[in-house]
């Protein structure tokens, strides 16, 4: 029988190969964590086979043609003698493959051994089917469509577990209304589609820059919503929000053009400006507004208005 057992999927951006899983037989070492993010051209060979012929049965790893040679030279740095491969499918879609590798005999597999693993990689075919299918239906229930990122109910959702982790640690968390300045105006001179690109350039860089404990969304239009948890203070609070002003302030490139463009950005602060997830989103909201009504490319935090003036942002 084999001494590795694998599942390569290939990624979202369907230009690399990871694997995902891996099963090894006693002395062999797990190569998981070393086997991800993969050009995918590495396994060019591998998936024209896939669709060629359904599957892959190698008894020796020698006699793979020349156009597999990066293939097999990957492999045979792992001592690999003989393998089979079979496709792993979503519906009629190539998604990655299950691998059997045998690293103690390079012969033909014996026929009740490709059977077992044809009857496996079916199996995992289809249970990946439904974890994808699961993940899709997950995706467009809590994630906006345009960028990827949370959309209301999941933002909302990570403003209440930051909130309950705050009051427990006795920390901060801060809601932040982003927006972007003349957004309008890109839309006019290059197309909504380029508008849609922008936006996506601009979540791309703020998931980069910022931490993986914070929450970055969309809930619409040329708005991005941030929850900042776990802070010490109010001046951690700015110095992260001039980083995103400065950030957004650098030229975005669009469709071979160069897009600059700015933010204006308003902060509220549990606890001080309230304990409910509604009081603070509607407090940073009216900041952003503040921000926008001095000229934007700047963040204001939430003030309460003067006696005699009025909450209510302009029309």
């Amino acid at each position: 029988m084999s001494t590795r057992g694998y599942v390569f999927l290939i990624d979202e951006t369907g230009e690399t190969v990871s694997n995902v899983n891996e099963w090894c037989s006693e002395k062999v070492s797990p190569l998981v964590e070393v086997r991800q993010l993969l050009p995918r051209e590495l396994f060019k060979w591998v998936f024209l086979r896939l669709e060629l012929d359904g599957n892959i049965e190698v008894d020796d790893i020698s006699d793979l043609p020349s156009e597999a040679a990066e293939f097999k030279a990957e492999w045979e740095k792992t001592g690999v003698l003989s393998f089979l491969i079979f496709p792993l499918k979503r519906g009629n879609d190539l998604v990655g493959f299950l691998g059997f590798d045998n690293m103690l005999r390079g012969e033909e597999w014996a026929s009740i051994e490709r059977t077992l693993l044809s009857v496996v990689s079916d199996i995992t075919g289809g249970a990946l089917a439904r974890v994808r299918g699961e993940q899709e239906i997950e995706r467009m229930a809590f994630r906006d469509p345009l960028t990827n990122l949370p959309n209301r109910r999941l933002f909302e959702d990570r403003i209440i577990q930051a909130l309950a982790r705050a009051a427990r640690r006795r920390r901060l968390v801060a809601i932040l209304f982003l927006d972007l300045d003349k957004f309008k105006q890109v839309n006019d001179e290059f197309g909504h589609e380029a508008g849609d690109l922008l936006l996506q350039s601009v979540a791309r860089r703020l998931t980069e820059r910022l931490r993986g404990q914070d929450t970055i969304a969309r809930l619409g239009g040329d708005e991005f919503n941030i929850v900042l948890s776990d802070i010490k203070s109010e001046a951690e609070l700015g110095s992260v929000a001039e980083q995103i002003v400065e950030w957004l302030s650098q030229p975005i490139e669009v469709r071979g053009y160069q897009v600059k463009t700015h933010a204006s950005i308003g902060i509220s602060v549990y606890p001080k400006d309230g304990e409910a997830p509604e009081v603070l989103l509607r407090k940073a909201d009216m900041a952003l507004y503040q921000a926008k009504a001095i000229g934007g490319d700047t963040y204001t935090f939430f003030e309460e208005p003067a006696k005699g003036e009025s909450s209510d942002k302009a029309a």
